[in-house]
């Protein structure tokens, strides 16, 4: 699909943020997702500029390749347009620096969530490579709106929600529960999480391994809604939470229950979930007058 799109837009400029694991049900193992994401570089002609994330090793394997011009980006490797000096801001984001080749440009995103810095990095990037002055670049990510859906915050009964249910695949729900980890909250953390799809024969192992690895983070409680999503619950159980702290459910209803008989003021509740698991009707659920 990427080569055909390609050959209609003719791209001057490629971005790959990063290669997961989704879209296994139809591409079946990773080597063949980085295979089709690498389609939009191979499109690229030696005019032509792709931007690469540093610090995933299988955009950086692409960019090899390419017969473009390179600039990368990250935060951890060795990058042309690299995140240095992050402060996280509680729910006010984070304040950075950045250095943009031989500048340094102070920026702050106003939103949560360390995958936003990636983000944030290629669209200044893009930038750069389209000859938009630094200042007009720091100016537009300081007014950027994160798209509904997308760690979003509301409050209701004195508890913070962070809505980040747009959509999920195991390295997005690893971001998710660092970043429920790192918010500042003065009561519980509650990690609501519907099930992540398009994982193709992947599914369930990918469902266990996460309910292993929320013990890791200092979470409180598990609601899962959804028949893979009861994979992680069970697995969690396994690795030592206390299985009164955790709820399985088949629809939105009964996680909305089992979450507003223990919420109090001051907990903190990340929802997050793909796109077919609707994990927005909890939220929506929650927060209706």
């Amino acid at each position: 699909e990427i080569k055909r799109l390609a050959e209609i837009a003719q791209p001057e400029i490629g971005v790959l943020t990063n290669i997961t694991e989704g879209h296994l049900v139809h591409l079946k193992t990773l080597k063949k997702v980085q295979a089709a994401k690498g389609e939009l570089y191979d499109s690229l002609s030696e005019q032509g500029t792709a931007i690469v994330n540093a610090d995933d090793p299988l955009v950086l394997e692409l960019a090899k390749s390419v017969r473009a011009k390179v600039v990368t980006y990250g935060i951890h490797n060795k990058a042309d347009i690299k995140a240095e000096n992050i402060n996280r801001m509680g729910r006010e984001g984070f304040n950075l620096s950045v250095r943009l080749f031989d500048k340094n440009v102070p920026i702050h995103l106003p939103f949560l969530g360390e995958c936003n810095i990636y983000n944030a990095l290629a669209a200044m990037a893009t930038g750069c490579s389209l000859g938009i002055e630094p200042d007009n670049i720091k100016a537009g990510l300081r007014n950027t709106k994160l798209l509904p859906n997308r760690y979003e915050i509301t409050k209701q009964g004195g508890a913070t929600i962070i809505n980040d249910s747009y959509n999920a695949n195991p390295r997005s729900m690893q971001e998710a529960l660092k970043t429920l980890t790192n918010y500042q909250c003065e009561g519980r953390r509650f990690f609501v999480m519907g099930d992540m799809l398009e994982l193709g024969d992947l599914a369930e192992l990918a469902h266990m391994k996460l309910g292993t690895d929320i013990t890791k983070y200092p979470i409180d409680y598990l609601v899962a809604v959804g028949e893979l999503s009861a994979h992680a619950v069970k697995s969690a159980i396994a690795s030592g939470m206390d299985k009164k702290q955790t709820a399985t459910a088949s629809e939105h209803g009964c996680a909305v229950a089992f979450i507003k008989k223990h919420v109090l003021p001051g907990d903190c509740l990340l929802v997050k979930g793909s796109r077919g698991s609707r994990m927005e009707e909890v939220v929506e659920r929650l927060t209706a007058c």
